[in-house]
């Protein structure tokens, strides 16, 4: 079960190119309510959250992708290096976040200031996702090319499937 809970998570990593890494609001991973500590949603024995369906759907490709165990321990390693890294730009987003929350009066606008903050903002969001596709790159390297033609397949098929349809958090 361990293992493919890990395939599961290693290939949604993949698909997904660790957007779930960081929150999109700049804070650091787990620092939004109700978020577990890479920024998704609270652990539990299924992935937490409502993530069951996806879970299933991860293992699922995991079997059909035959990853093997020298592949997890490569990839495992991979992310684990990742990690500070992650951790250390999720850390600087949210403390200049805080610094411009506590600096400025919401009510006043002040141009300079702002840009100021949207370009240090940017920088390190760009470099957050260069290590993203950095990482994406070292982890399906680690897979063969037909396990890489097989996950794009599996990808395209899904999107194929849902053209047109919004996702579901979508629908307010």
């Amino acid at each position: 079960m361990k293992r493919n809970w890990l395939i599961s998570l290693v290939l949604l990593t993949v698909l997904v190119g660790f957007t779930g890494l960081v929150g999109a609001q700049g804070g650091p991973p787990g620092n939004h309510p109700g978020h577990g500590q890479w920024g998704g949603p609270p652990a539990g024995p299924m992935g937490g959250g409502g993530n069951f369906q996806r879970l299933l759907h991860m293992l699922r490709m995991a079997n059909d992708l035959d990853v093997t165990d020298e592949q997890i321990s490569r990839i495992e390693s991979i992310l684990e290096n990742a990690r500070p890294q992650f951790e250390a730009l999720g850390e600087q987003l949210h403390t200049q976040r805080e610094a411009w929350l506590e600096a400025n009066d919401p009510a006043v606008f002040d141009e300079v200031a702002a840009r100021q903050f949207v370009e240090a903002q940017s920088a390190l969001h760009t470099d957050l996702m260069l290590l993203r596709m950095q990482t994406r790159a070292e982890v399906l390297s680690i897979l063969t090319p037909e396990q890489r033609e097989a996950l794009k397949a599996m990808k395209d098929s899904g999107k194929e499937r849902f053209r047109g349809k919004r996702h579901p958090k979508h629908h307010r």
